[in-house]
């Protein structure tokens, strides 16, 4: 629903007087709570006065109280030299030591505030119309210090009245008597606009004024996510920032006068308020996780790693980050191939992948070898044609036993071929190693997750001409799969999970995989292959399965994240002080994958996803749902739900009951899938086990 201001505006024509309060109101800040501004300062406050303060929050805040306990008798106002004064004799610092931290906590303040974009057209609208317009603030810094704040985002000429200078707060009504007899304007003639649901509104309206409550106005603006994030436990500076941000973004969003498009407000707010956070959280932990294990050098995974390229750009530029970042030419299908040299029971797993919806011709290409030159001894084991389907459309199952025991012996009949096609493709894959340097121990490998079957191909091929190599891997995060790799000598770090554990976290990600993977898109197809070029080896692209309107909107998601990350790295101080938050990551996917919004579902949802390794199979929609009268699916509805990959996201989209009945159909047919082609012990214990 679009927020309407007019009511606002009729009620200040019609007063004198006009008072808005200041924090939360005419000014918020780029914080999750103001508390953590004192974490902020605790990075630099030893090197400020030159000696360590332990726990300098804490110690802060209580400060403050024990300043309030000293002149609760006294009949006067907090203010901040009483806080710096308590804080002093607590801590015994120098007078000196004590005005520099107290200057310190109002150049910090100023960096972490703005100004709200509404209340800033009201208080423009007010002097307009030549009304009296004040600010008023419980508060403790001096009103010298809030006027340069509130000038410095556009409050003009700003009058102020403090209660640590007034003798009076909102919360007794005294200031609101203070300012009505100062200025000798009737309380029926004076409106306030505040936060606070009781010192700004109960006691403006106790006292005769009229008041306006405007906390609302600040929530209205929020997205899902954000207003979750709220309601959670997270200490961390970082999440903190993180939030405050998003908050801005969507504040300023929201109550813009000038809107966009609606495709483009989406994925240039999802990319800031969503994403960024994502990247940058996850790139902090990369940051610390390097250091701590003394890699220099890290190697991004393509694809998942093309928009962690731009936004370690952006780092290295505001913290001068000490590692060299480049892209790695990675895909599964690469790497798997190249390490072939017998037909194994894990190498033929790998070969006879059964991804959704593949033919057989599929399969054969999937392994760069001509479908017609093979047809003739596929056929002869029993196949009616290239083109017959042979797993289903979504499920990932072969649709009769009998088809996967036909292409394994199909494989062994040629495996002399196939391992010659090997063998010249691990030659260029050595070479390429040799080139970037893989082996270097200051070396990490980053790629998204999930099983780390890429790592675990790399590991494998390196090792067969240097038998103790052991690979450094980072992981956006891991399922218990990824443990192959650590059992074969390499190491697995994770950042959001780990070896599938919380276990929470990879039921969240099990959701929709595919969905995670979209947000580390890269605007190119797979790599299926490297050639050699006249600057050295060069990767082979598939085809995208993107179109020039889903780039487009990629880019702008990136755009989003890059400009959250470029505000974020220029509040805070490093990256070395600053621990990264998993939490805020989780509470931004477990909304997305588990409760999406409409818009989440409708503008992701239609985003195309190819499920196969390599670049077959037939991409689809994450989640588009057909546009039907009523509420009764049809069997057309049913078989889009099936085969959407992301089942939240297309049920957020269509009526609940019309929901409820299709995941009963999708239950059933699931059941009647597991029976026919003979794995419902299979499907049993992945559902209940989630192996």
């Amino acid at each position: 629903m679009e927020f309407d201001p007019r009511f606002a505006l009729q009620e200040i024509s019609q007063q004198d007087l006009i008072s808005f309060d200041i924090f939360d109101t005419a000014l918020l800040r780029i914080l999750a709570r103001p508390a953590d501004l004192f974490q902020v300062m605790e990075v630099h406050v030893s090197e400020r006065i030159g000696r360590e303060i332990p726990s300098f929050p804490q110690g802060r805040l209580s400060a403050e109280f024990s300043a309030k306990s000293h002149i609760q008798d006294s009949g006067r106002q907090i203010t901040l030299t009483d806080i710096y004064e308590a804080f002093r004799e607590a801590h015994g610092l120098t007078l000196l030591q004590a005005e520099i931290l107290q200057q310190y906590e109002i150049a910090t303040e100023k960096r972490f505030i703005y100004a709200h974009p509404l209340i800033l057209r009201l208080y423009r609208h007010a002097l307009s119309l030549n009304k009296k317009v004040i600010f008023m603030s419980d508060m403790y810094l001096p009103s010298v210090c809030l006027k340069e704040i509130l000038e410095f985002h556009g409050y003009n000429d700003a009058e102020i009245f403090v209660s640590a200078e007034w003798n009076g707060n909102k919360a007794s009504g005294r200031l609101y008597q203070i300012v009505q007899e100062k200025f000798q304007i009737p309380a029926h003639r004076c409106l306030h606009f505040g936060d606070n649901i009781y010192a700004d509104y109960f006691r403006a309206r106790i006292n005769g004024w009229k008041a306006i409550p405007t906390a609302a106005w600040n929530r209205c603006s929020e997205s899902e996510h954000l207003r979750l994030a709220a309601n959670v436990q997270d200490s961390s500076i970082a999440s903190s920032i993180a939030l405050g941000l998003a908050r801005k973004n969507a504040t300023m969003r929201f109550f813009e006068k000038n809107r966009k498009s609606s495709a483009e407000h989406f994925w240039t707010s999802f990319g800031y308020e969503f994403v960024g956070p994502i990247y940058f959280h996850f790139m902090l932990w990369l940051c610390q996780q390097a250091q701590k294990d003394g890699i220099r050098r890290l190697l991004l995974c393509a694809r998942d790693g093309y928009s962690l390229l731009g936004g370690f750009e952006i780092l290295r530029k505001a913290w001068a980050v000490p590692l060299e970042v480049s892209y790695f030419f990675a895909s599964r299908k690469l790497f798997n191939l190249a390490g072939i040299r017998e037909l194994t029971p894990s190498t033929l797993n790998f070969l006879l992948m059964p991804n959704p919806g593949l033919t057989l011709r599929d399969f054969i290409l999937r392994l760069d070898l001509d479908p017609k030159s093979h047809s003739a001894a596929l056929l002869g084991f029993g196949f009616e044609s290239l083109d017959v389907r042979i797993t289903h459309n979504y499920f990932g199952r072969f649709l009769k036993p009998s088809y996967k025991t036909w292409l394994i012996q199909w494989l062994k009949s040629i495996q002399e071929e196939l391992y010659a096609l090997t063998a010249q493709r691990r030659l260029l894959v050595e070479d390429y190693f040799h080139e970037i340097e893989i082996d270097r121990p200051d070396t990490a490998v980053v790629d998204v997750g999930w099983k780390a079957a890429s790592c675990k191909a790399v590991q494998n091929l390196v090792r067969k001409q240097k038998p103790h190599f052991s690979l450094t891997s980072y992981f956006f995060g891991t399922f218990a799969q990824a443990h192959d790799l650590i059992q074969a000598g390499g190491k697995v770090e994770s950042f959001l999970m780990h070896l599938g554990l919380p276990s929470q976290r990879q039921s969240m990600i099990a959701k929709c995989e595919g969905l995670v993977e979209l947000l580390f898109s890269a605007p190119h197809g797979p790599i299926i292959g490297l050639q050699r070029g006249d600057t050295g080896i060069a990767p082979i692209h598939g085809t995208c399965e993107y179109s020039p309107s889903d780039l487009a909107s990629l880019q702008q998601m990136r755009e989003g994240a890059y400009n959250f990350i470029q505000d974020a790295s220029l509040l805070l101080p490093d990256y070395q002080t600053c621990p990264p938050s998993d939490k805020h990551v989780d509470r931004c996917l477990s909304q997305l994958l588990r409760h999406p919004t409409r818009d989440q579902g409708y503008y992701l949802g239609q985003m195309p996803y190819r499920a196969s390794y390599g670049d077959l199979n037939e991409s689809r929609s994450f989640a588009n749902p057909l546009k039907e009268a009523g509420w009764f699916p049809s069997l057309a509805q049913i078989h889009a739900y099936g085969e959407a990959p992301w089942k939240q996201g297309f049920l957020v989209q269509i009526p609940i009951v019309q929901g409820w009945l299709l995941q009963i159909a999708h239950s059933l047919q699931g059941l009647y899938v597991a029976i026919q082609t003979k794995t419902l012990w299979t499907s049993l214990r992945w559902a209940l086990f989630k192996k």
